[in-house]
């Protein structure tokens, strides 16, 4: 038994206390859960041990990390404000540029309504523009001017395994 296998093992049994042990063997992931079973007198006399092969778990997390990280990637690759929205405008992923422009990080802004941040005379037309979106499935566009500033803003539906429009 490799050292820190055995350590895991001694562990359970000399604690007391259960205790997990991930494996890296072969190319694959065991995850082994270790129980201790206390005899008469109440001391530990052995354990259960329960492993789990979790290879494709690790599989499908490390390719949502590298997911998560290509859109990421995506969303920061432009200079413009950029935002991936939900269903009913909340915001699931900002770039950087779209957090700055409101003073916020994109840990502040992921979760809150997307129309929070527009002025109130706005909010019925965008939200309007974004539903058209998801309701068509097609892509959006529109430009309007404000504060002297001219403003155009495009919108793409993303859609889900079951071809509907999930963002």
């Amino acid at each position: 038994v490799e050292p820190a296998r055995r350590e895991f093992l001694e562990g359970v049994l000399l604690s007391g206390k259960p205790g997990i042990y991930t494996d890296h063997r072969n190319g694959r992931v065991l995850e082994a859960h270790g129980y201790p079973i206390a005899g008469p007198d109440g001391k530990v006399s052995s354990m259960a041990l329960f492993v789990t092969d979790t290879t494709e778990k690790a599989q499908a997390q490390r390719a949502l990390r590298h997911s998560e990280a290509t859109a990421r990637a995506l969303l920061n690759a432009t200079w413009d404000r950029a935002y991936l929205l939900g269903p009913g405008g909340i915001i699931l992923a900002v770039n950087e540029a779209g957090a700055r422009s409101y003073g916020m990080t994109r840990d502040e802004m992921t979760g809150k309504c997307h129309y929070e941040f527009f002025p109130p005379e706005l909010v019925a037309s965008r939200r309007a523009f974004i539903e058209d979106v998801f309701r068509s499935g097609k892509p959006g566009f529109f430009s309007d001017q404000r504060d002297d500033r001219m403003l155009d803003a495009r919108a793409h539906p993303i859609v889900d395994a079951d071809g509907q429009v999930s963002s």
